[in-house]
């Protein structure tokens, strides 16, 4: 996942991995994240948001693919995919190597 630009890329795997952040497991089901050995508390926004990124698993991930698979947005602010991904990035970055 590149949290810099437009795009957001996961990589692909049988677990979520990010970058050299760390492992990433996510639990779709139970709706739990987990980075390590820690468990991460997300949102629902949050959670939709890494769940949505997982999905496309290898593939670039545009803000309006978001918006619209997140938020049902069509047509929206941009900007509020970036300020969720950011606190999403923190969340993660808080609980990694």
């Amino acid at each position: 996942m590149d949290f810099c630009g437009e795009q957001y890329v996961v990589e692909p795997g049988t677990e979520f991995r990010i970058g050299r952040e760390g492992d990433l497991v996510v639990d779709e089901g139970a709706r739990v994240v987990r980075r390590g050995e820690h468990e991460v508390e997300l949102t629902r926004t949050e959670f939709d948001l890494l769940a949505a990124m997982g999905q496309r698993r290898g593939r670039a991930v545009s803000k309006e693919h978001l918006l619209a698979a997140v938020w049902q947005f069509d047509s929206y602010d941009p900007n509020l995919v970036e300020v969720h991904v950011s606190a999403l990035r923190r969340k993660l970055q808080a609980h990694g190597p």
